[in-house]
């Protein structure tokens, strides 16, 4: 059974929206090295544990000869010298794993007004569309390609591929408006599978009918977009879900 060392904290957390989270703990293993410098002690007298229930921050997946650590990052800006650091400890290949919101709060988006009624339900098969903001059985999406910026600056602008259901089409228009240069062309293909990189996005969560409900991806092409991406999903969502970039063996790409 594991043991694990919560004598460490970080002193200022900023999250993927910007804001920030003072004297955030973090548990580690008690096996895991920790380079001088990644985190600060934490005071006995200190307790701010009730933050970590509104998000899970972002880390780095190293893993070692002799098992696998897991290591919150205070900044994405810090990310490549984190990842130097714990290169230098030993890591073998490191993963990065994004920032994850259960329940995006309005304050980080511009305080939207969420949607409080349902979809509508349409010709569940998909024949005979009227109403292309209701729900329909079709499945129809819109594809083409977009311009996508990561967590890790040195891979610079990304063209990436993109697939949205066409209804409802109030969804359809906001996760577009995410997306730097949407392009809407069947002959998309390029893709960030071989980086590694799965895009961050925001999770749409609503209600259809009386009995059913819908969550969508809507990718978010820059980090410095979330709030006003997030702020026009708002209207068109019940709540919103978060999840953060993610790069498989990102150590390969910072070599």
């Amino acid at each position: 059974m594991a043991l694990f060392d919560v004598s460490k904290m970080i002193a200022t957390y900023t999250n993927d929206f910007g804001g920030t989270a003072n004297d955030l703990p973090i548990k580690l293993t008690t096996e895991a090295p920790v380079p001088n410098g990644f985190y600060d002690d934490r005071p006995s007298d200190i307790s701010c544990g009730a933050v970590t229930r509104l998000f899970v921050p972002r880390r780095l997946i190293a893993k070692f000869d002799f098992g696998v650590h897991e290591y919150p990052i205070d900044a994405i800006g810090n990310i490549p010298t984190k990842v130097d650091a714990l290169k230098t400890a030993g890591a073998r290949c490191i993963d990065y794993v994004g920032e994850r919101w259960t329940n995006v709060p309005g304050t980080l988006i511009g305080s939207p007004t969420f949607k409080s009624t349902p979809y509508a339900i349409e010709a569940t098969d998909g024949t005979n569309v009227t109403n292309t903001n209701a729900v329909n059985g079709s499945g129809e999406k819109e594809v083409g390609d977009y311009q996508y910026n990561s967590d890790l600056s040195a891979l610079g602008t990304i063209s990436l591929r993109y697939n949205i259901e066409k209804a409802p089409s109030d969804i359809l228009t906001a996760a577009k408006g995410c997306l730097t240069n949407a392009t809407e062309s069947e002959a998309a293909f390029c893709s960030a599978s071989s980086l590694g990189v799965k895009p961050r996005y925001f999770i749409v969560k609503a209600a259809v009918g009386t009995q059913n409900t819908l969550a969508r991806q809507a990718k978010v092409s820059s980090a410095a977009d979330l709030a006003t991406c997030g702020a026009a999903l708002g209207a068109t969502a019940y709540c919103l879900g978060y999840q953060g970039e993610s790069i498989k063996n990102i150590d390969a790409l910072l070599a």
